[in-house]
């Protein structure tokens, strides 16, 4: 299990920037793919009204997605919820309001699925619903991935969640080596912020610690940077 204190830095250090410098929204439904830290835990989809003032369907679908997200691999740990909720507060500051209607919703529609096609394929078959329904920009589907990954390490990558996660950016558009390219970012963060967390608890001194902390610190920028580049290229 990767559940440590790295994704307190690593995402912050991944999203405050990009909530200043990205904003494309969603082809439908206006959520746009700026990110901040939430709660300086996960990086985040911040949303944006779009002209027609109806955001709060749209971001009811993709706080779903998130939801289908954490329950996949049949078992949701405290870190994942607290996780998950802090990330859907920061999709809409309104999720709170209908909160308990969503989760039902989805866990209805989940059990339902599920009855028939298994819990990691029922999760798969209601978020493609919801991608289809979306249609995210080449941009905003890397993001999902991104932030699906982001929320998966809440608490350490399961294989199912893995699966979903590569299942829902395939249907979003991501290719592949792109998605193979997130991921290699993402582990590479958690293992440098694991270890420098490692160092921060040991026993050497500050004088001894303070320095290799530092060199980690700036590994996971050269490695979030390039993720960031990436997420923004809109060749890829």
């Amino acid at each position: 299990m990767l559940a440590s204190r790295w994704h307190k830095t690593v995402w912050r250090l991944a999203f405050d920037r990009r909530r200043r410098v990205l904003r494309t929204s969603m082809s439908r439904g206006g959520i746009a793919s700026g990110v901040s830290a939430v709660s300086d835990v996960v990086g985040g989809i911040v949303p944006k009204e779009d002209a027609a003032g109806d955001k709060t369907q749209d971001c009811r679908e993709f706080v779903a997605i998130l939801w289908y997200l954490i329950q996949v691999d049949g078992s949701v740990t405290g870190e994942e919820k607290t996780a998950f909720e802090q990330l859907a507060l920061c999709v809409d500051e309104s999720y709170g309001s209908y909160a308990v209607e969503l989760e039902a919703e989805c866990a209805s529609s989940l059990e339902m699925s599920a009855k028939e096609f298994g819990l990691s394929s029922g999760a798969k078959i209601e978020a493609q619903k919801i991608i289809e329904a979306l249609q995210p920009s080449c941009t905003d589907a890397k993001l999902l991935c991104w932030n699906l990954l982001a929320l998966a390490n809440s608490d350490g990558v399961s294989e199912e969640e893995v699966d979903f996660i590569r299942f829902v950016s395939e249907k979003a558009g991501v290719a592949r080596s792109v998605f193979e390219e997130l991921r290699n970012y993402s582990d590479a963060a958690g293992e440098i912020g694991s270890a420098r967390e490692q160092l921060r608890r040991s026993n050497r001194s500050y004088a001894d610690v303070e320095p290799l902390v530092v060199e980690y610190e700036k590994r996971e920028r050269a490695i979030l940077e390039a993720a960031q580049a990436l997420v923004e290229d809109r060749q890829g």
